[in-house]
């Protein structure tokens, strides 16, 4: 009996979840398709089923990374306009930075880090203009338009995920300086 479209989707999402699971474990270049699928509990076939080389499964992983935030920073922002829902996705960066799985990869593989980090700049960046455009213009924002406080913003966050025991207090006070959000 062929598989069904929802067990086929909790199967990818398995092996998206394992495969994060091990990256952070051990980083890009011994990440394991062996190991990937055990700890989905499938087979190295299903796992190829799924995905034809680790390649293709890390460049899923990306794009499921960026969809989970997309998708929980949709949620956090629900019903919040104005400053408060900047102020809301500020807070959320700096949680989904804290409790990023893969955050300890920067000092075991910094070039894969950076790659994914440019990724993310662009993700991160992309979430907040439109969160700066909504805000009055004459909220002594300076000269800088929302494209350049959204850049600024996830700059300084990004530069606090590159340098670990950075105080998760003091990087939403500075996305917040950032932003020109005061109080």
């Amino acid at each position: 009996m062929p598989p069904t479209v929802a067990t086929a989707d909790s199967t990818r999402l398995r092996l998206l979840d394992a495969t994060g699971v091990a990256l952070a474990r051990y980083g890009p270049r011994k990440l394991s398709l062996t190991d990937i699928a055990a700890l989905a509990g499938v087979s190295r076939p299903t796992l190829y089923r799924h995905f034809a080389s680790k390649e293709d499964l890390l460049l899923a992983l990306a794009d499921h990374e960026k969809d989970r935030f997309d998708t929980e920073l949709g949620a956090a922002l629900h019903g919040l306009t104005g400053a408060a829902r900047l102020d809301r996705a500020l807070r959320f960066m700096v949680e989904f930075q804290q409790d990023y799985p893969m955050r300890g990869l920067v000092v075991i593989e910094p070039a894969f880090m950076l790659e994914q980090l440019e990724t993310a700049l662009r993700t991160m960046r992309a979430a907040l203009v439109p969160l700066f455009e909504q805000l009055d213009p004459r909220s002594g924002r300076g000269p800088a338009g929302p494209a350049d406080l959204a850049d600024l913003v996830v700059r300084t966050a990004l530069s606090h995920f590159l340098i670990a025991g950075d105080d998760a207090t003091q990087l939403l006070r500075q996305l917040r300086h950032v932003a020109g959000l005061h109080g």
